[in-house]
């Protein structure tokens, strides 16, 4: 595995990880001002950072198996990680 690559991804799910943060402090700030709207377009954000990277550790196509198994070694995240989304 390249480690170029490796890394150019491991910060691409540090930005993933920072914008989640950001738009999870987003959506209770929204919630306590009873701004449904926005807290839901925060929602909408929060998710789709978490589906980044867990599309990034657990990879769709099996040729792409062995860099997500690279990026999981990397940041020490197991297999039963809340971050896995379905059976892949």
């Amino acid at each position: 595995m390249d480690n170029p690559l490796i890394f150019k991804l491991l910060e691409e799910i540090l930005l993933n990880c920072r914008q989640s943060r950001h738009a999870w402090s987003a959506i209770q700030a929204k919630v306590t001002a009873n701004e449904p709207e926005m807290a839901l377009f925060y929602v909408d954000g929060f998710l789709s950072r978490a589906v980044n990277v867990s599309r990034l550790l657990w990879p769709e196509k099996s040729e792409s198996a062995e860099r997500g198994a690279k990026l999981r070694s990397e940041l020490d995240v197991t297999d039963d990680s809340e971050l896995k989304l379905g059976d892949y």
